[in-house]
């Protein structure tokens, strides 16, 4: 539609101007005076012509989705995007490059080079064992037969942060959730899947500097789940 009159408005301005300069007989247009109201009305479609056009510009923006946050150890930033800790993509970056290298690994020892260099690399990288802020998705909100909280947080594909799930593997951890204490009240609140933002602390390991629960070494590096203490968690 907006063509088709721009078309007549453009055809109308030609016939116009070429009337008001000198009268052509072909054309029923008696005076100049009309070949003007001709003109006039043919910028008046123009306009609408041009009112009715597309506005491209404004449809490529709105069809611009935010970015959610850091799916691979990247953490974009703005108002509907989540900004991961360094020290968090800090590990994670190490878990990824040691399963990269644990894949292409010729044989055994070659992969039990891996662990140790993984183990290596979070000692000599990771600030602290206490860690606030960091982000992850809840895998497992329940109990033991003490009725004390187990937690899981996911804070990248196949890495795992979170508490023992009985009391025999806690002793020496403390992991598991006291019912009275406020992080426990904070935790009933979630569902599995939630995002969430915790803080807390890990464990020293021998075999992978953090204590880790796998009972085999290519659990540790493929599908690792790191012993934490959480000390509060909240929704996102």
């Amino acid at each position: 539609m907006a063509g088709i009159l721009a078309l007549i408005a453009a055809l109308g301005m030609i016939i116009g101007i070429v009337t008001m300069i000198k009268p052509i007989a072909k054309i029923k247009i008696p005076t100049r005076l009309r070949a003007l109201q001709v003109f006039v009305v043919s910028i008046i479609l123009g306009s609408i012509a041009g009112a009715l056009a597309p506005d491209t510009k404004h449809n490529t923006a709105s069809n611009t989705s935010p970015v959610l946050a850091a799916s691979d150890t990247e953490a974009p930033e703005a108002s509907n995007q989540i900004v991961l800790p360094d020290d968090e993509l800090l590990l994670i970056q190490i878990v990824n490059t040691a399963k990269s290298a644990y894949s292409d690994a010729a044989n055994d020892m070659a992969k039990g080079g891996v662990r140790a260099q993984r183990r290596a690399d979070i000692c000599q990288n990771l600030p602290s064992l206490q860690v606030n802020g960091w982000i992850g998705r809840i895998t497992e909100l329940g109990s033991n037969s003490e009725g004390k909280g187990v937690l899981s947080v996911e804070i990248h594909d196949n890495i795992t942060v979170g508490t023992w799930n009985n009391a025999l593997s806690d002793i020496n951890s403390n992991t598991l959730i006291d019912p009275t204490s406020d992080l426990f009240q904070q935790a009933v609140a979630l569902s599995d899947g939630d995002l969430v933002e915790f803080s807390g602390s890990f464990q020293n390991g021998d075999a992978d500097c953090l204590a880790e629960k796998s009972m085999s070494q290519a659990g540790s590096i493929n599908d690792p789940e790191f012993t934490f203490r959480f000390k509060s968690i909240r929704k996102l």
